[in-house]
């Protein structure tokens, strides 16, 4: 079984992504100007700074945009080998389900929103946003040993 990306998960994270590079360009702006406008060198040192940090995280916040879904992982259950992959781009990860050390299903007003996978390496693994999310909850529910799930939920005003 294949699970992918819901498109609410992706506009929700798009949303949130254009307000970040908004933000950024402005910071960027603001510290372009301030390096024109200063009297020392000395002063080039915060502007400079600053450009060189929030660049990197200005260009990867605009390509995550652009791309959309493609920039998330796509999970393949094999429940007959007892496994999970994970495949993003050219990486694949494959997670034994017999190594899992804990299962959490966290849900939020009695929907599921994440599940999370704790191996025994000590790698923790979380799913957020997919499609079907109750459909791979059952499937590795049904996997993993009784003892190992964890039902959690989360409470707000």
């Amino acid at each position: 079984m294949q699970f992918f990306v819901s498109e609410q998960q992706v506009s929700k994270d798009r949303r949130k992504l254009i307000y970040l590079v908004v933000f950024l360009l402005f910071v960027c702006v603001f510290l372009l100007l301030k390096a024109v406008n200063v009297k020392a060198a000395t002063e080039l040192f915060y502007p400079i700074l600053g450009i060189i940090i929030f660049t990197p995280i200005f260009l990867s916040s605009y390509r995550k945009i652009k791309h959309g879904a493609a920039t998330y992982p796509v999970l393949v259950l094999e429940q007959e080998n007892r496994q999970i992959t994970v495949r993003y781009k050219d990486i694949v990860v494959n997670v034994d389900l017999t190594q899992i050390e804990g299962l959490r299903l966290q849900s939020k007003s009695g929907s599921l929103v994440s599940i999370i996978l704790k191996t025994a390496a000590g790698e923790t693994l979380r799913f957020e946003g997919y499609k079907d999310m109750d459909a791979l909850a059952d499937a590795l529910e049904s996997l993993v040993p009784a003892e190992k799930v964890t039902k959690s939920s989360f409470f707000h005003h």
